[in-house]
């Protein structure tokens, strides 16, 4: 199983580095296999409009959405208030 570097690296540098709107503080892995499945943790903020472009795989990503005056959840497939 990869480590969370060789991880962060197949995501590439830019997705993970901290950013006004998206900052994934740590990677965890949560399931088996080669490479396994991996969960990033983190949280942004910003207006509606910057909300960051996630993935499945980025379920659980909080985001303080400024327009909304709320933070907001991603849950894999869509933003859910909170």
């Amino acid at each position: 199983m990869p480590n969370m570097a060789d991880q962060r690296e197949e995501h590439g540098s830019a997705d993970i580095a901290a950013t006004r709107t998206r900052n994934i503080s740590h990677w965890l892995c949560v399931g088996d296999g080669a490479p396994g499945t991996w969960r990033a943790f983190g949280s942004g903020w910003g207006t509606t409009a910057e909300r960051p472009t996630l993935a499945a795989s980025d379920a659980g990503y909080q985001y303080m959405d400024s327009d909304l005056n709320k933070t907001i959840l991603w849950n894999g497939e869509a933003w859910l208030g909170i």
